[in-house]
């Protein structure tokens, strides 16, 4: 079964373009630090002990006739002495 929300090809062209997917390889995004809440009152261009969570991801075409890799990294504990990491993958069709 498959269930494809409306918007989620808009969604995903977006992410394609902002990382400058054009071959098989891609870059992490610029980092964005983030409250608990998912936002942050200075901006999320720097850290501060507000916004202590950092957002990157990137999409990564994988060819023809394959879904992209969408991935985003969440690091979290920048305050503490060792930094924890959670990845989250997923694939998405290019055709919708």
């Amino acid at each position: 079964m498959r269930i494809t929300r409306k918007g989620a090809a808009a969604a995903v062209a977006a992410l394609v373009a902002a990382c400058g997917v054009g071959d098989l390889l891609s870059q992490w995004s610029t980092p964005e630090y983030l409250s608990p809440s998912g936002s942050c009152p200075t901006g999320t261009a720097t850290w501060t002990a507000a916004c202590r969570w950092m957002r990157e991801w990137k999409v990564t075409n994988l060819g023809v006739g394959n879904p992209y890799d969408i991935s985003v990294r969440v690091t979290y504990n920048l305050d503490g002495a060792t930094p924890k990491v959670l990845r989250l993958d997923m694939e998405r069709r290019k055709t919708f």
